[in-house]
């Protein structure tokens, strides 16, 4: 059962692939990957339930979409299993999993930051998970940098809201 449903989720992948392919917009390719999404949900619940650790490349896409879509909590779900099970990344991402990680959520997360509706708490307790998450790992000191700029970020929205917006 395990490798006919990993089939059809490649199947799916690839197929979702292509269709990201034919997107020009960032944008439009952002509102597709959040309409995608869905359909990986059972797949990916599956995936961390069995927690076998095997490398898995549609989970390791699926993390990078729940990042690019803003799924940030969803996002640091597969990281933390990511990160204990030491998978890497596909080569088409070319960085290690730690560095995707922390410079994607860090990125997003300074984009939310800049939106009048951001939870800055919420941000706050993401970005010290990521952290933890990556703070053990090599990686550059841009990408460690901007992370912690986006935790200092968030910090700072909660004890001065209304400072960084003006």
């Amino acid at each position: 059962i395990r490798l006919s449903l990993v089939g059809s989720e490649m199947c799916i992948r690839d197929r979702a692939r292509r269709t990201l392919k034919a997107i020009k917009s960032v944008q439009a390719k952002i509102e597709k990957k959040r309409e995608l999404l869905p359909d990986f949900a059972p797949y990916i619940e599956g995936v961390l339930q069995a927690g076998s650790g095997a490398q898995d490349d549609v989970l390791m896409t699926v993390l990078v979409w729940r990042i690019d879509v803003g799924d940030l909590a969803g996002a640091l779900d597969i990281a933390e299993y990511a990160m204990k099970h030491d998978l890497q990344t596909p080569d088409r991402y070319e960085r290690d999993t730690a560095s995707l990680i922390a410079e994607e959520i860090a990125e997003t997360a300074l984009k939310l930051l800049a939106e009048e509706s951001a939870d800055a708490e919420v941000l706050a307790g993401i970005l010290g998970t990521a952290q933890a998450l990556t703070g053990d790992h090599d990686m550059h000191d841009e990408i460690r940098a901007k992370l912690l700029k986006a935790q200092g970020l968030s910090l700072i929205h909660i004890s001065e809201p209304t400072r960084l917006r003006r």
